[in-house]
Protein backbone atom coordinates (compact mmCIF):
# COMPACT_ATOMS: atom_id res chain seq x y z
CA UNK A 1 0.00 0.00 0.00
CA UNK A 2 1.53 3.24 -0.81
CA UNK A 3 2.00 6.04 1.50
CA UNK A 4 -0.45 8.04 0.00
CA UNK A 5 -3.48 5.40 0.40
CA UNK A 6 -2.13 4.90 4.10
CA UNK A 7 -2.76 8.54 4.55
CA UNK A 8 -6.34 8.78 3.36
CA UNK A 9 -7.02 5.74 5.17
CA UNK A 10 -6.18 6.63 8.50
CA UNK A 11 -7.57 10.04 7.83
CA UNK A 12 -10.85 8.34 6.83
CA UNK A 13 -10.09 6.34 10.28
CA UNK A 14 -9.88 9.13 12.34
CA UNK A 15 -12.71 11.16 11.05
CA UNK A 16 -14.81 8.02 11.69
CA UNK A 17 -13.74 8.11 14.83
CA UNK A 18 -14.54 11.98 15.40
CA UNK A 19 -18.17 11.22 14.25
CA UNK A 20 -18.42 8.51 16.53
CA UNK A 21 -17.51 10.91 19.59
CA UNK A 22 -20.42 13.09 18.81
CA UNK A 23 -22.87 10.03 18.88
CA UNK A 24 -22.38 9.61 22.45
CA UNK A 25 -24.35 12.33 23.41
CA UNK A 26 -27.91 11.21 25.35
CA UNK A 27 -29.08 14.81 24.98
CA UNK A 28 -32.41 15.47 22.84
CA UNK A 29 -32.56 18.19 20.82
CA UNK A 30 -34.01 21.27 21.88
CA UNK A 31 -33.15 20.21 25.25
CA UNK A 32 -32.20 22.20 28.48
CA UNK A 33 -28.72 22.18 29.61
CA UNK A 34 -28.36 20.27 32.92
CA UNK A 35 -31.81 18.38 33.29
CA UNK A 36 -32.62 14.85 33.66
CA UNK A 37 -34.63 14.81 30.60
CA UNK A 38 -35.62 11.36 29.53
CA UNK A 39 -37.98 11.69 26.38
CA UNK A 40 -38.07 13.92 23.05
CA UNK A 41 -39.52 16.98 22.69
CA UNK A 42 -42.21 15.23 19.93
CA UNK A 43 -42.98 12.37 23.27
CA UNK A 44 -43.31 15.02 25.81
CA UNK A 45 -45.64 17.12 23.53
CA UNK A 46 -47.71 13.94 22.57
CA UNK A 47 -47.95 12.85 26.07
CA UNK A 48 -49.28 16.12 27.32
CA UNK A 49 -51.14 16.63 24.47
CA UNK A 50 -49.51 19.54 23.37
CA UNK A 51 -49.41 20.94 20.02
CA UNK A 52 -46.12 23.52 19.46
CA UNK A 53 -47.20 26.65 16.93
CA UNK A 54 -45.26 25.45 13.56
CA UNK A 55 -43.12 29.10 13.89
CA UNK A 56 -42.20 28.63 16.98
CA UNK A 57 -38.13 29.09 17.50
CA UNK A 58 -35.99 29.06 20.39
CA UNK A 59 -37.73 26.37 21.47
CA UNK A 60 -36.42 24.95 24.69
CA UNK A 61 -37.65 22.01 26.96
CA UNK A 62 -37.14 19.23 29.87
CA UNK A 63 -39.57 16.34 30.69
CA UNK A 64 -38.80 13.29 32.61
CA UNK A 65 -41.78 10.65 32.02
CA UNK A 66 -40.39 8.56 35.48
CA UNK A 67 -40.89 11.58 37.58
CA UNK A 68 -43.81 11.52 39.85
CA UNK A 69 -46.31 13.71 37.91
CA UNK A 70 -44.41 13.51 34.05
CA UNK A 71 -42.91 16.98 34.84
CA UNK A 72 -42.92 19.06 31.23
CA UNK A 73 -41.31 22.89 31.21
CA UNK A 74 -41.14 24.28 27.75
CA UNK A 75 -40.18 27.59 26.15
CA UNK A 76 -40.07 29.14 22.52
CA UNK A 77 -40.73 32.62 20.60
CA UNK A 78 -43.34 33.41 18.29
CA UNK A 79 -44.69 36.40 16.85
CA UNK A 80 -47.61 37.79 19.58
CA UNK A 81 -50.29 37.83 16.92
CA UNK A 82 -49.65 33.88 16.56
CA UNK A 83 -49.36 33.37 20.88
CA UNK A 84 -52.80 33.01 20.74
CA UNK A 85 -53.47 30.18 18.51
CA UNK A 86 -51.01 28.20 21.01
CA UNK A 87 -53.59 29.10 23.75
CA UNK A 88 -57.05 28.02 21.76
CA UNK A 89 -55.31 25.51 20.03
CA UNK A 90 -53.95 24.08 23.63
CA UNK A 91 -57.61 24.45 25.52
CA UNK A 92 -56.03 26.73 28.07
CA UNK A 93 -58.23 29.26 29.71
CA UNK A 94 -57.08 32.79 31.16
CA UNK A 95 -55.85 33.07 34.55
CA UNK A 96 -53.94 35.46 37.05
CA UNK A 97 -50.57 35.40 38.33
CA UNK A 98 -52.16 34.82 41.49
CA UNK A 99 -53.60 31.80 40.36
CA UNK A 100 -50.03 30.57 39.05
CA UNK A 101 -47.84 31.11 41.98
CA UNK A 102 -45.61 28.80 42.94
CA UNK A 103 -46.06 26.59 39.70
CA UNK A 104 -43.34 25.57 37.26
CA UNK A 105 -44.39 27.81 35.07
CA UNK A 106 -43.60 31.42 37.18
CA UNK A 107 -40.36 29.54 38.31
CA UNK A 108 -38.96 28.15 35.13
CA UNK A 109 -39.77 31.58 33.43
CA UNK A 110 -37.91 33.20 36.28
CA UNK A 111 -35.14 31.00 36.26
CA UNK A 112 -34.98 32.26 32.91
CA UNK A 113 -34.62 35.55 33.12
CA UNK A 114 -38.11 36.53 32.64
CA UNK A 115 -38.71 39.61 34.38
CA UNK A 116 -42.74 40.78 35.13
CA UNK A 117 -44.35 43.03 32.74
CA UNK A 118 -47.93 44.95 32.61
CA UNK A 119 -48.23 43.00 29.29
CA UNK A 120 -48.09 39.83 30.80
CA UNK A 121 -50.78 37.33 30.39
CA UNK A 122 -51.31 33.23 32.20
CA UNK A 123 -53.38 30.78 31.15
CA UNK A 124 -54.49 27.49 32.74
CA UNK A 125 -55.98 24.09 31.14
CA UNK A 126 -56.89 21.88 33.34
CA UNK A 127 -56.70 18.16 33.51
CA UNK A 128 -60.60 17.37 32.97
CA UNK A 129 -59.96 15.96 29.24
CA UNK A 130 -56.54 15.92 29.04
CA UNK A 131 -54.23 14.23 30.75
CA UNK A 132 -52.37 16.68 32.37
CA UNK A 133 -52.65 19.90 33.93
CA UNK A 134 -50.46 22.60 32.35
CA UNK A 135 -49.54 26.82 32.83
CA UNK A 136 -48.70 29.13 30.43
CA UNK A 137 -47.43 32.66 30.69
CA UNK A 138 -47.15 34.83 27.17
CA UNK A 139 -44.92 37.71 27.72
CA UNK A 140 -44.61 40.51 25.06
CA UNK A 141 -40.84 41.64 24.15
CA UNK A 142 -39.97 43.80 21.77
CA UNK A 143 -40.60 44.09 18.13
CA UNK A 144 -43.51 42.08 18.18
CA UNK A 145 -42.74 38.93 19.32
CA UNK A 146 -43.61 37.06 22.18
CA UNK A 147 -42.25 34.80 24.68
CA UNK A 148 -44.20 32.04 25.78
CA UNK A 149 -43.61 29.95 28.49
CA UNK A 150 -45.95 26.65 29.40
CA UNK A 151 -45.55 24.08 32.20
CA UNK A 152 -47.64 20.74 34.45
Amino acid sequence: MSDARIGRALLGVCCLALLASGCGDDRFPHQYEDTDTNVSLETALKDHQVTLPRKARDVRYSANNQTEGYPLLMEFRIRCASATDFITTNSFKKATRHDMSGGLVSAGASEAGWRPTSGDAWYVRHSSGHRYSLGALISPESGGDCHVWAAT
